[in-house]
């Protein structure tokens, strides 16, 4: 009918209401969690976070080329290096016209592609140090080398610091000559008129192997290009072993070479006035190494005019600490270790050992798992014992980023509710998003710790409130419906209560308990926010009910006392009323016997003085006896002659009550046969 249709629609509008709401919860969970931890990445960014400075600029030159490796982190200093492309990269042909006009490809000439080369080198310096700067701001100072993969000295190496570049943006000029402009400092070193780069061993220089724990020198911001601000003398000063203001190079590489030259633009002329040798002294005042050969994890970059180069690197050891007290962060860029799953713990930490025997514990990246005693431990090592048997072979597991079968274990916990990940865990990782999807899918589908039909989950305790209010509820309602209640299912019903309030408080601390006294929650309690809401309302409605009851069963306590009293009074009085009615009638009837005897008596006493009197006239004369029966005759008739038909009569003559042995007594006035007529 019409109105069933009308209330299956308000059910299915509240129904949708319900779902939007829900939704949009969900959808500002996750921007929330999104913004939390983008600011705080931010936030340690800016603050130049070892660990996040690193794993930014790692994420930032992920799946790029050439390979660029960090090689070391000091405060807001940042040193870079990469495998150099081969000259092959440069063609070694330029389009060109004939003198007819037709197009046509000609050799390029030694010098102009050596030009060319080291433009491109140029570039891929300036865009690593522009990715390192924007996915690091903190960062204001980059150390960048070209190496070459052949030898692996450098082709080329730069320091440069923010403000320079940032002043440079928009600067349409070549790539080597916005490196000039933006750089502290360029080395390099050519050979020949051709000026081929060439390479030269960092090994001798201790300042491209680390940065110093003082850091560089704080040199002041100027409007004129970096590359003709005169260095102080103790900026000039020659690196530890190097004596004079040059830098020695190393005959394997070139044996004519005599010193590494920082080069001006493709052609052009030294200082006007300026001689030759003071061209050299005045270039090699600017040569001061500030970059770290150490190689640290190998990710790729994209960079204009790049293309692939085979991977290489060094490595050292991860906060090796310095002769002079310095602790210096390098990056592994060993090959990666091989790692087996040796056991997997009660607790959800994992044992794994490497291919040199060593042994490690680990545990799951942005995840826990219930602590060992509490709700689903047990099913959660069991599920995470079948996906890493002993023996399965996994990628470098420090992180706790543990994958099988290219699928993260943590994720897959996650989905099966089997696991959560605590606020502590935010950051702006792709991991952990996906790990918070799959947590807010695993409590829509009510897996794992989210099923109300585990006894012990939130859920199931939140379920088995709303029960606990239910009954109480039914319970409220028969009590209410009875009416009239006895004192015995008065006591019963307040019984009840105090078992439905002490079920509620217990399980409210289970609810709302320390994990480590009561395991149920290992995690926040943000993820169960909707339950906790539910629990808490229905909680408050139970203990209002309860409270509401209580007092309602004190008032009918009170009812029920107060109508025994009135019961005990009224039963005192008519009690009273009864023995006074009775003792009435006793002494009425003791009355009645009283005058009844008297009555007798005196009629005996007359019948006496009756028969005294005929028996002494009889002895006499007959005069006297004439005299004495006309005396008889007239005491007769004064004897017989009162007579009451009924009590009426005898109310009349004012004689009621009539006593047995008095004038006109009859059997007909007295019924009850007690003596006394006419009661």
């Amino acid at each position: 009918d019409r109105a069933r249709r009308n209330e299956t629609k308000q059910l299915a509008d509240r129904a949708a209401e319900k779902w939007r709401h829900e939704a949009e919860s969900r959808n500002r969970e996750l921007q929330r969690a999104a913004q939390n931890a983008l600011d705080a990445e931010w936030s340690e960014l800016v603050n130049n976070d070892p660990a996040a400075v690193i794993d930014a600029i790692s994420r930032a030159f992920a799946e790029t080329a050439p390979e660029v490796r960090l090689a070391g982190l000091e405060h807001h200093e940042v040193s870079l290096e990469f495998e150099a492309p081969d000259l092959d990269s440069v063609p070694d042909r330029m389009p060109t016209t004939t003198s007819a006009g037709n197009l046509s490809l000609k050799r390029m000439t030694k010098s102009l592609r050596n030009e060319w080369y080291a433009n491109l080198l140029a570039g891929h310096l300036i865009l690593a140090v522009r990715r390192a700067f924007q996915s690091a701001p903190g960062i204001s100072i980059a150390h960048v080398a070209a190496l070459d993969p052949r030898t692996g000295g450098a082709l080329m190496a730069a320091t440069i610091r923010r403000e320079s570049l940032a002043a440079l943006q928009g600067t349409n000029s070549m790539p080597r000559r916005v490196l000039l402009d933006a750089a502290d400092e360029v080395l390099a070193r050519t050979k020949g008129l051709a000026k081929a780069l060439t390479p030269f061993n960092t090994e001798q220089l201790p300042s491209l192997r680390e940065v110093p724990s003082h850091g560089l020198p704080q040199r002041p911001t100027s409007s004129a290009p970096a590359y003709v601000t005169e260095p102080s003398p103790e900026e000039c000063a020659p690196p530890p072993g190097v004596s004079g203001g040059s830098l020695p190079l190393l005959s394997e590489f070139d044996d004519d070479a005599r010193d590494v030259r920082t080069f001006g633009a493709p052609g052009a002329p030294g200082r006007a006035g300026e001689s030759e040798e003071d061209e050299d002294e005045r270039k090699r005042r600017r040569i001061r190494p500030r970059y770290l050969a150490a190689a640290a994890s190998l990710v790729p970059l994209l960079l204009v005019l790049s293309i692939l180069i085979p991977s290489g690197g060094s490595s050292s050891t991860p906060n090796e600490p310095a002769d002079d007290g310095t602790i210096r962060r390098f990056l592994n860029v060993a090959a990666p270790k091989t790692w087996h799953v040796s056991e997997v713990n009660a607790d959800g930490t994992i044992d794994v050992e490497d291919s040199n025997g060593e042994l490690e514990t680990v545990e799951l990246a942005y995840v826990v798992l219930p602590p060992e005693g509490a709700c689903l431990a047990e099913e959660a090592v069991a599920e995470l014992r079948e996906m890493l048997p002993v023996g399965t072979e996994v990628e470098d597991p420090r992180e706790g980023e543990i994958r099988v079968d290219d699928t993260l274990v943590a994720l897959h916990l996650v989905r099966s509710g089997l696991a959560a990940t605590p606020p502590d865990a935010m950051n702006g990782d792709l991991e952990y998003l996906e790990i918070v999807v799959a947590q807010n899918q695993a409590t829509e589908q009510e897996l794992g710790l989210n099923s109300p039909l585990v006894e012990c989950t939130v859920p199931a305790q939140v379920s088995a409130l709303a029960l606990l209010a239910g009954e109480l509820q039914l319970e409220v309602d028969a009590f209410l419906a009875l009416g009239v209640v006895e004192e015995e299912h008065l006591a019963a019903f307040s019984a009840r209560l105090t078992e439905f309030s002490e079920a509620e408080r217990d399980i409210r601390k289970r609810l709302d308990g320390d994990p480590g006294s009561d395991p149920l929650l290992p995690f926040s309690a943000a993820v169960f926010a909707d339950h906790y809401a539910q629990a808490n309302e229905t909680s408050s409605a139970i203990t209002a009910t309860i409270g509401e009851m209580t007092e309602r069963i004190a008032a009918e306590r009170e009812r029920l006392e107060r109508e025994a009293e009135e019961r005990r009074l009224a039963e005192e009085a008519a009690e009273a009323k009864r023995l006074a009615d009775e003792e009435a009638r006793r002494v009425a009837e003791e009355e009645a016997r009283r005058v009844a005897e008297e009555e007798a008596q005196r009629r005996a006493a007359e019948e006496a003085q009756r028969r005294a009197s005929s028996s002494s006239g009889g002895g006499s004369s007959s005069g006297g006896g004439s005299s004495g029966g006309s005396s008889g005759g007239g005491g007769s008739s004064s004897g017989g002659s009162v007579y009451y038909k009924n009590c009426d009569a005898a109310r009349a003559a004012g004689a009621a009550p009539v006593y047995a042995g008095q004038p006109g007594y009859g059997t007909h006035l007295d019924r009850d046969r007690d003596g006394i007529g006419c009661e």
